[in-house]
Formats: structure tokens, sequence, C-alpha cells
């Protein structure tokens, strides 16, 4: 029979008509509900995982639909995780869950003190004087809600027949994340920041507009106050996060530094999918 091999299914109808699946990732394929499961004899040159999943075709629907590969991009903030995830998503198709969209209330969130820090002059500037709740900590997440969304974009994307789904979000690791979003998560994607040049992150923080308003450099907060604030809550909130992250078993992942340019992030990212721009 006619098949071709990508890397996530081996795409083609056996001479009994079974469709044969010659590689899936940790998550469970979910057909949709025109095809049903039947049992795959063996195929010389495939995986054995190979020979235990199989789709048997309903005659009236000559359509299969391939495996979602769900991606994780994570990195500290700053480090370019949304920047890398649209790209991604632009050049091979695919929807992105950003975890920034599913931030709990004010009301919800711990309280944060920012008194403590060295800052310089006359202490927080008016700017930061406002941020009394921590969001960079996993309890700020709403993590149901989060997988919630991962799983409907997932369905969607096996509707519209699209291989990947990229997630994003600095905290995917944490012990609340991995516990839920990370477990459907089949590749990360980890942006480095360690060897980047210390003013990296400030340049791209500082001016940046936030979410419904200015920069912090726009509203009045030197870059030397940014500073204080970046190394001695950002940052260190991270740092944190690091120290007691794992990978979920049976994942794969790369680590790429955040200071490369976006167009090679790309090329390396597309290489760790299989998904060569020359392929």
């Amino acid at each position: 029979s006619d098949s071709a091999v990508s890397p996530f299914a081996a795409k083609g109808w056996g001479d009994d008509g079974e469709m044969i699946i010659a590689w899936c990732p940790r998550a469970a394929f979910q057909p949709p509900p025109f095809l049903t499961r039947g049992p795959a004899p063996p195929r010389p040159g495939l995986n054995p995982f190979a020979s235990r999943f199989s789709l048997r075709r309903a005659r009236r629907v000559p359509h299969f639909v391939l495996m979602v590969v769900v991606v994780g991009v994570v990195g500290c903030s700053g480090s370019g995780k949304s920047t890398l995830c649209t790209a991604l998503a632009d050049a091979l198709g695919g929807e992105v869950v950003n975890g920034d969209d599913f931030f709990l209330e004010d009301s919800h969130l711990e309280a944060l003190d920012l008194s403590a820090l060295p800052w310089p002059g006359e202490g927080i500037p008016a700017a930061l004087a406002n941020k009394r709740t921590d969001t960079n900590v996993p309890s700020a997440i709403d993590w149901g809600a989060f997988e919630a969304a991962v799983d409907e974009a997932r369905s969607n994307a096996i509707e519209r027949d699209q291989e990947l789904l990229f997630v994003d979000s600095f905290m995917l690791l944490s012990g609340a994340g991995r516990d839920g979003v990370a477990g459907k998560v089949d590749r990360f994607i980890l942006l480095e920041h360690a060897s980047a040049p210390p003013e990296l992150l400030l340049e791209r923080k500082w001016g940046r507009a936030r979410p419904g308003g200015a920069s912090y450099k726009d509203r009045g907060v030197t870059e030397e106050e940014y500073k204080v604030y970046l190394d001695g809550y950002v940052l260190a909130r991270f740092s944190a996060l690091e120290q007691a992250r794992f990978l979920p078993p049976g994942t794969r992942s790369i680590t790429l530094p955040c200071e490369r340019g976006l167009a090679q992030l790309v090329r390396e990212a597309r290489s760790f999918l299989g998904m060569d721009a020359a392929a």
C-alpha cells in the first residue's frame, strides 16, 4: 500500500484496509467518531509500538487524522518564549496557548512587598509601588483553566489536521504545572538565559509595553531601578522555579540560548521537531 512516514505517524492503509501508525507521542490518540480501533498486522521496518495501534477505516470516510504533538516552550520572562512560539506557529501551523492568559484575579494572588529590594534613591519607584501582588509564583495561575485550554486547543488542532500545538509558560515545569499541563506536553524547548549578556533581558523587559499599558521605561522607571526589580524579583523567582524543575518522564527536550537570533532559534527548533524547512 501507499505510505509515507513523518516524525509523527506513518501515513497509509494496509492491504486489509487498516491504517498503521509507526510512531506516537506519549499523549493518547483520540480518534474521531468515524474511526474505530482494530488490530494491526506486523509490518517490516516499523517499530514494535506500531504493531499495537491502528485505525480501521470506515468505508464511507477515506480520511485519517495525524497525532498532534504538543510543544512546551519554557524560559524566564524576556527570554523570547512568546516571540518564538508565534514564529513557529506562523511557519509550521498551529495554535499557541499562553500561560499568561490564566493569571488569577488580584484578590486571589499572594501579597508582594518590594520595599526590601536595594532601591537607589528614595525607595520604590511610583510605577512599581502599585505592584502589590505576586504573579511570578505557580499559585498565581489558574492551572485547571490552563489545562482545559490545552485540551480544547488540541481537539481543535485534530479537527484542522494540524500536527503541532505550542504551549508558552515560564512556570510550565513548576510543581503545579507538571502535575497537569506539562503532562500533556510531548516535547520541550528550553530557552536558557544564563549565557546571555546581562543587559539583554534588561533591554527587552524595561522598554516592553505591558498588557494594557505603557512600558516601565515610559512610566518613568530608570534603567537602574528596573535592574533592581528584574534581578531582585523577576529573575529571583524564576531561579527558584528552575531549582525545582524536572521534565516529565518520556518527553524529549532541547536547550537553546535565548540570545541567539530569532531566525536561528526557529531553524534549530524546526530541526528538533523534525520539520526542517528543506524537508
